[in-house]
């Protein structure tokens, strides 16, 4: 097999590179405090380079939304439709990929956080536009659940993924308040556990036919 060009290898790891550092300042500072200078100097790069890649700092933030975003639809995908499990055991093994997914990857939290506050809504359509189609195969399971008996029968799809987002969402964004309020390590495994039981059983038992 032909090896890449280097200075196209190259093109891609500079591109990488912008990418990760890029989301680090957004998740710190949001989009109006990340500085392109700082972003460029923190990557190693003539800042110019930032603008051949992404065009403008806006083009930056889209393309670290959507970097994010493709992560964790990936984590949050529904089993395919050929290995289908139990709408419940399928549900559940959602819930936990997605709090996983959560768990390593703290800049997705707070850029989740950051766009929530934002008025300008500057990723605001690429986040609806790629979320609403994974949406549409997870409440296709929690229907599937329903007609099967499994969830019950008034069961509204769209709380149930809104109210995973908000539970989830909602505590690794006050992780570091609550490690301080109650003087533990919650990300220490057996408290990660913990967490993550009494969120599923909290979650299923409450769409439990």
């Amino acid at each position: 097999m032909a090896k890449a060009p280097p200075r196209r290898r190259d093109a891609q790891a500079t591109r990488a590179g912008l990418l990760e550092t890029a989301g680090r300042a957004f998740a710190e500072h949001g989009y109006d405090g990340a500085r392109i200078d700082d972003i460029a100097a923190r990557a190693g790069v003539n800042k110019r380079m930032i603008y051949a890649y992404f065009g403008d700092k806006d083009g930056l933030y889209r393309a670290v939304l959507d970097a994010h975003l493709t992560l964790a639809l990936a984590a949050a995908d529904p089993t395919p439709a050929g290995a289908r499990a139990a709408p419940r055991e399928e549900v559940e093994a959602l819930v936990r990929r997605f709090f996983a997914f959560l768990s390593e990857h703290e800049d997705f939290v707070r850029l989740m956080g950051w766009e929530a506050l934002s008025r300008a809504r500057r990723g605001r359509r690429l986040l609806t536009d790629r979320i609403a189609a994974n949406l549409d195969a997870i409440h296709a399971v929690l229907r599937r659940g329903v007609a099967q008996g499994a969830f019950r029968a008034d069961l509204d799809p769209r709380t149930f993924t809104m109210s995973v987002g908000a539970l989830f969402l909602g505590y690794f964004m006050q992780r570091p308040f609550l490690e301080a309020l109650w003087s533990t390590d919650l990300r220490a495994v057996r408290a990660r556990e913990a967490v993550l039981r009494d969120f599923v059983r909290l979650l299923l038992d409450g769409i439990g036919a």
